[in-house]
């Protein structure tokens, strides 16, 4: 590569000559074994080399599996790039050590350590006064990108003249900051809608929107002019006023408000459009201070925090990896059917993914190659795992466990999937024990070394999610009952911020299922259970009302049809059983009569040992359920907002709807 081909960002020629180049030579660059010569001093994590006059800037953090940004590597950065500017390297390429990640953004950890606003915006100008001096260098400065590029990492290539990236499937190029209740603070709001269009920036920072290689290509933010037609069309105010309603539009529908951080983005890249990119700078620098400091923020970066803590294999690696599982499904589906039922599904996610890239077109089939059938026990004997999903009723498990075992390993796993029914229940209906659990007195260790996102839970009724979710459930049907309508009630759960409402999550479960569980854990729980007449669940039943799978529930299932209608012979069913309301109640004061329900058996499933820790317990609400995530789950929800006030809350229900129901941890 001649060092000719390095002229001044003005000179279009050189541009032309640079692109075509790195095309031509995108993988040796991005490998170790093109550029050696005149190596230079080594540092920890930044280090370069000059080859036939171009220097080959490397990243790359020791014993770390992504590049991140800390003030350690951006002061080996200043460092290199302080070399560069006063040496006879024509040009620079910016290139990753790690195979899979270019630079996977700024290091949270530094992020937290910071206490205030002022810090924050302290360490974003520093960031921005660096990245203006890759923007401005007379040397062109070009991003090979391969793997992760995201946050910061974009953010460093948007600074750079050029961007090029491999086709990979591990390449994906985004701005995820609002993922964790923050806006771009590199520089990312200005730069990104003036390389790209209006539209498309706002897309990707306001849902964290990861793009591939070849849509990167597409959208112009990888080696392409952006559209000038849509460019010139931005500067007209009413066209881009336009623009960014819509944007605002769509963030209060999905977010009904409640996350500060995509409203602050279109804010911020609005002021660079209209006064310029200084004052966009400015605008940046101090929204991305203020947002980390909002509770919402603090709450994300946990929920980032205890994932990966969740993630991490705390229980060793298996003795043997299994090669071989075995599902037995429902048993009520005709035999043909079942084998349809369960193919489908599977087929469909896994061309989804092939899709979206994830998987290639071999991958595909070698997966459904590896996918056998069968309506009878046959080759039970070959398996490593079992995973037994019929209805959640006593006796049908106990005679699933026991036709099971007689054809399965003494070391095969047998999983349930169950909602309410404690495995040492089901496990009385095995002849060999072969049953085990997480934390059971009988636990094997080999299901908990899977790799997965796992929360550890003890034995017992409902065990976390379903016994949390349960009484929230119970007090939504009352709230029907009390006449609050399915939609007002998705509309008071929505706008607390869960993703989906109350009345359409038991239409999801199903509502023979929500019938079965209530029943069950009713009877272990008693009153503390209680608040809805039960009876309005079974006569949804017997009427055949069984949720979104039947077709009717609170609301009438039709294909294609995205407006649901009300059920009204459901609505004849409550009315049927209304109960009158104690007194007219605010919308916020039946929001609180579901969160506080929620969070005070959370902490008593703490107290009681079903959870190992309040963390866990945040995770497993949050992802499980769909606790609002700008909250953080119950426990930190209880922290920010208060357990006095939320103890308040549950006095003042006391008073009109029983000591049981609403009982603090305490009673």
């Amino acid at each position: 590569m001649s060092a000719k081909l390095f002229g001044y960002v003005s000179h279009s020629s050189a541009k032309a000559s640079l692109v075509s180049t790195l095309r031509a030579n995108r993988l040796s660059l991005l490998t170790n074994n093109h550029f050696r010569c005149l190596s230079t001093a080594r540092r920890t994590h930044v280090n370069y080399e000059v080859k036939d006059g171009i220097a080959v800037v490397r990243f790359d953090s020791p014993n770390q599996r992504v590049n991140s940004l800390s003030r350690e590597v951006m002061k080996d950065a200043e460092e290199v790039f302080n070399e560069i500017s006063s040496s006879s390297a024509a040009g620079v390429v910016l290139i990753s050590g790690k195979t899979d990640c270019f630079i996977a953004g700024a290091d949270i950890s530094m992020l937290e350590r910071c206490k205030s606003a002022q810090e924050i915006e302290e360490l974003s100008r520093g960031g921005h006064e660096f990245l203006n001096r890759i923007a401005n260098s007379p040397k062109p400065v070009v991003a090979a990108i391969m793997g992760s590029c995201l946050g910061g990492g974009l953010e460093v290539a948007l600074a750079s003249h050029y961007r090029i990236a491999v086709t990979d499937k591990k390449t994906n190029l985004g701005l995820p900051e609002v993922m964790l209740g923050l806006l771009p603070g590199g520089g990312g709001t200005q730069r990104l809608p003036q390389l790209i269009n209006v539209p498309d920036s706002l897309d990707m920072m306001l849902t964290g929107k990861m793009v591939k290689a070849d849509k990167a290509r597409k959208l112009g933010l990888v080696d392409q002019v952006v559209m000038g037609l849509l460019r010139s069309a931005i500067g007209v105010s009413f066209i881009r006023d336009k623009i960014f309603d819509k944007a605002r539009a769509q963030v209060m529908k999905l977010t009904n408000g409640l996350y500060p951080a995509p409203l602050k983005i279109i804010e911020v890249v609005k002021t660079g459009l209209e006064k310029g990119q200084p004052s966009g700078t400015e605008a940046e620098i101090k929204g991305f201070g203020e947002l980390s400091q909002t509770p919402h923020s603090k709450a994300l970066i946990g929920l980032f925090h205890g994932q990966t803590l969740c993630k991490k294999n705390k229980f060793g690696k298996p003795a043997k990896v299994p090669k071989t599982l075995s599902h037995n499904p429902r048993p009520d589906y005709p035999r043909p059917y079942r084998v349809h039922r369960q193919l489908f599904p599977i087929s469909c996610r896994i061309d989804t993914k092939v899709k979206r890239k994830r998987l290639t077109f071999t991958e595909r089939d070698n997966y459904m190659a590896n996918l056998n059938t069968s309506l009878d026990y046959r080759n039970f004997d070959k398996v490593d795992v079992v995973i037994e999903a019929v209805f959640e009723d006593l006796k049908i498990k106990h005679k699933v466990v026991q036709e099971v075992e007689k054809h399965i390993r003494d070391d095969c796993i047998f999983a349930s999937n169950t909602s309410a029914l404690p495995i040492t229940k089901i496990a009385e209906g095995s002849f060999s024990g072969l049953l085990n659990f997480l934390r059971s007195r009988r636990r094997h260790r080999q299901p908990l070394k899977q790799g997965k996102v796992v929360i550890v839970v003890k034995d017992g009724p409902g065990f976390y999610t379903t016994r949390i979710l349960a009484p929230v459930m119970s007090e939504a049907m009352r709230l029907m009952q009390e006449g609050i309508t399915p939609k007002e009630l998705d509309s008071l759960t929505r706008s607390f911020g869960f993703p989906v409402g109350a009345a359409t999550l038991i239409d999801e479960v199903g509502i023979d299922v929500a019938a079965h569980v209530a029943e069950d854990l009713g009877k272990v729980f008693g009153e503390r259970f209680a608040g809805a007449n039960m009876e309005v669940l079974k006569e949804m039943v017997v009427s055949g009302f069984t949720g979104r799978k039947g077709g009717k529930g609170f609301y009438v299932y039709e294909s294609g049809v995205k407006d649901r209608k009300l059920n009204d012979k459901a609505l004849e069913i409550l009315k049927k059983y209304h109960i009158s309301p104690k007194h007219k109640c605010t919308p916020e004061e039946h929001q609180m009569r579901l969160a506080v329900r929620f969070a005070n058996e959370a902490v008593l499933c703490l107290q009681e040992g079903i959870l190992e820790n309040p963390l866990e317990g945040d995770i497993g609400a949050v992802f499980g359920l769909g606790f609002p995530p700008f909250l953080g789950g119950p426990f930190r929800y209880l922290d920010s907002f208060g357990a006095n006030k939320a103890v308040d809350w549950m006095k003042r229900f006391t008073d009109d709807y029983g000591p049981v129901k609403f009982g603090t941890v305490d009673n």
